[in-house]
């Protein structure tokens, strides 16, 4: 019985060791900038997952590119700022990728036990090119789940099948940072949603959110005055993008529009259930688009 037992023990043992170094064929882009804070939670969590990870890097000034280090990646310093293609579809182009699917993380979102095993068992499917995977965001330490109720993003795409969409007809170069938001990756073939969720966790504090997205403004208010044909087309009836695109266009230019976004995500989505945190969050959503459409009136009648 004794030996049965020891023999079932070092079973498992040998299985978990299995376990921890198997990697899967995925290679993983990564872009940074000065995210000290954030990165070892996202690498803690892919570590011994996948082999083939590069890290995109903006000339951060802080601990980054040495944290970079310690995960033994793959680490690039971005040197074609400010000019099309972005960081993202950058990387896509010209990096050596090891494998054919390609998974895009930012380097506050922290992949679960759950999301990586549905994805070791997706991309053996041969019907899809890509995947769309659910964030759920932490906020001021807690998981939002009625104002930020989940965020379907085709994050996750066989190589050579699809790229990100271009917003605006000109180079943008006022940021500091190649800072764009909202542009989408369009993947050619069939889709499919997963189930489980990547948690989207900022550990950053607010003054560093406001000055982040006082950038994200910038960029937003340049799409408007710049448009140029999306692939991704606004519509009611389409994927959550779609739907998103179709209620930003129909409402951006009115001026309460900003007092709307409140409404909806405190009232209609419910955010007043999220404690402090829903309400904090449904003020800066509202505070963002303030500032889109200040920006733009700035312009206009410069």
């Amino acid at each position: 019985m004794l030996e049965i037992r020891l023999k079932i023990g070092l079973n498992f043992i040998i299985s978990l060791l299995k376990k921890n170094n198997m990697t899967i064929p995925i290679s993983i882009i990564i872009p940074t900038y000065n995210e000290e804070k954030n990165l070892p939670a996202c690498l803690e969590a892919i570590d011994n997952w996948s082999n083939d990870i590069h890290i995109i890097d903006s000339n951060s000034t802080d601990k980054t590119k040495e944290i970079a280090k310690k995960h033994c990646v793959n680490f690039i310093t971005y040197k074609n700022k400010q000019i099309w293609p972005k960081k993202r579809q950058w990387a896509i182009d010209n990096l050596t990728i090891k494998y054919d699917w390609i998974l895009l993380l930012d380097a506050d979102e922290i992949l679960t036990n759950n999301i990586k095993n549905e994805i070791e068992e997706s991309i053996k499917d041969k019907k899809y090119n890509g995947f769309e995977l659910l964030f759920r965001l932490e906020f001021l330490g807690r998981q939002l789940k009625f104002a930020y109720p989940g965020l379907y993003k085709t994050m996750l795409f066989r190589k050579g099948f699809g790229s990100y969409e271009r917003l605006i007809k000109t180079e943008y170069s006022k940021n500091e940072l190649p800072i764009e938001t909202h542009e989408h990756f369009i993947v050619e073939g069939k889709t499919k949603k997963l189930k489980s969720s990547i948690i989207h966790r900022n550990v950053n504090d607010i003054h560093d959110y406001i000055r982040k997205h006082n950038h994200y403004s910038d960029w937003n208010a340049e799409v408007i005055l710049n448009p140029i044909e999306l692939k991704l087309k606004p519509s009611l009836f389409g994927n959550q993008a779609a739907r998103r695109r179709f209620i930003k266009s129909k409402f951006e230019n009115f001026l309460l529009f900003p007092l709307l976004v409140f409404v909806y995500f405190y009232f209609l989505r419910l955010g007043l259930l999220d404690g402090r945190a829903g309400f904090y969050y449904s003020g800066l959503q509202a505070i963002q688009t303030f500032h889109i459409n200040a920006k733009v009136y700035e312009k206009i009648n410069k």
